[in-house]
């Protein structure tokens, strides 16, 4: 009995790897690398805190470095 479902087993298991490997196989690319002339344009502007000492306190202020304006108003911290 064993041998019989043994072999019944063993060629289910050969017809299974026999149709998956005539499947034909699919990949799908990623997006294609950038070539290498491309230049990296920043799309934000850069905006940081610059500080200062007023009167032995000190206080900071928003910079945007991108068109070289102030944001806002001085403030202490």
């Amino acid at each position: 009995m064993k041998r019989k479902s043994l072999k019944k087993t063993g060629f289910a298991v050969v017809l299974t790897l026999a149709a998956l490997s005539a499947m034909p196989v699919v990949s799908f690319a990623a997006e294609a690398p950038a070539p290498a002339s491309a230049t990296i344009e920043p799309r934000a502007d850069e905006i940081g805190y610059k500080y200062r000492l007023l009167d032995g306190k000190l206080q900071r202020r928003l910079w945007n470095y991108t068109t070289g304006q102030w944001i806002g108003d001085w403030e202490y911290c």
